[in-house]
């Protein structure tokens, strides 16, 4: 499971500027299909749900607010 480096991050928001609930909507598809292919590679080592949030979506709100903002 990865998750976007900085050069794609840039260029997710590049292509979703001015729609950023556009790009949640999308980083969330993302990662409700990386946790049932989690679940079906392995059912007994799921990651925790904020390990998985903070991977999909935390950067989306810490971009929203900023490099100078709160983390």
């Amino acid at each position: 499971m990865t998750c976007p480096g900085a050069p794609a991050r840039a260029a997710l928001l590049r292509e979703y500027e001015g729609d950023m609930v556009g790009l949640a909507v999308y980083l969330a598809v993302l990662l409700h299909d990386a946790v049932g292919d989690l679940y079906r590679l392995n059912p007994n080592e799921m990651p925790e749900p904020a390990v998985l949030w903070d991977r999909f979506l935390a950067w989306l709100d810490r971009s929203r607010r900023g490099a100078d903002g709160p983390p």
